[in-house]
């Protein structure tokens, strides 16, 4: 049987997801104390028993002036005793129905593995988003340039700048400040930096995560006057790293490769939109 989350459910949801992706048991009750409605969350259940869940987190699709209410499909999982049945099928077809009932426009996800691609593709999904993916060795700290400063993101700074960044996107999925709050003080409490640089010709916003021996992941840049590169050099003396691996908008570093990050599957025509390249950032890897 499908069905939504109940209350009650809240024990075995918990530790299905940690069989299934592996996170701590702090961080799996942030999500759910943080992020987490029973309204977003379906559950197949099997014998009385919790055997699949999949969730459906709200989000807006911004395309041109239209603002469309779509469905991020996150947290697809099936317990290890249950595979092999088709339960995250059937949980994926018992959502697409509720969102054409819903009037959602569209299904987004983010595969965890590149294999997963083929198998969405296969339920009528196209890869739809992309990022560049860049790897920066700075060695040299030449100082922060003349009237640049680097302080700590506010949810409503981090906001700003990105929806501002993401503006001429052809297509933008655009979280509420409750998603993003659930980001920034989650990476935040994890020892990651939420950092807004600032300089006379423009600012950004990045979610730094430092993997330890000089290493720094940056999972999100956005860059309002300046580019990427910029950014970076403004934030580099602030951070110290020695290397940067660098998860960007398509198109925002000369050179970086190319990757596939997120699928759409459409439930109406979308508008034919001109503009910067598709966007959706800020998922779960």
């Amino acid at each position: 049987m499908i069905r939504f989350a109940r209350p009650g459910d809240r024990p075995q949801l918990m530790t299905l997801w940690q069989e299934a992706f592996g996170d701590s048991e702090a961080d799996t009750a942030y999500y759910f104390m943080h992020r987490h409605r029973d309204e977003n969350l379906l559950v197949y259940e099997q014998a009385g028993t919790v055997a699949g869940m999949l969730t459906m987190l709200p989000a807006v699709l911004k395309a041109g002036a239209d603002h469309l209410p779509i469905r991020y499909v996150y947290a697809v999982a099936t317990a290890m005793a249950s595979r092999r049945q088709g339960i995250s099928t059937r949980l994926l077809e018992h959502a697409h129905a509720w969102m054409k009932d819903a009037g959602m426009a569209a299904s987004v996800l983010a595969p965890a593995t590149p294999e997963l691609f083929d198998f969405y593709a296969r339920r009528g999904y196209q890869t739809t988003f992309y990022v560049n993916q860049v790897a920066v060795a700075l060695t040299e700290d030449a100082g922060m340039p003349p009237g640049a400063r680097v302080t700590d993101a506010t949810v409503d700074t981090y906001a700003r700048v990105r929806n501002q960044a993401m503006a001429d996107s052809a297509l933008y999925v655009q979280w509420d400040k409750e998603a993003l709050a659930f980001v920034v003080n989650g990476e935040k409490n994890a020892g990651s930096q939420v950092l807004h640089a600032e300089t006379p010709q423009g600012q950004a916003v990045a979610i730094c995560q430092h993997m330890g021996e000089g290493h720094v992941r940056v999972v999100e840049m956005m860059t309002l006057g300046i580019d990427a590169r910029q950014a970076l050099d403004i934030l580099h003396p602030y951070i110290k790293a020695s290397a940067y691996t660098l998860r960007l908008p398509e198109g925002a570093w000369p050179g970086g490769a190319r990757a596939p990050l997120g699928m759409m599957l459409p439930f109406a025509d979308m508008p034919v939109i001109a503009g910067a390249p598709n966007y959706l950032g800020l998922i779960k890897d």
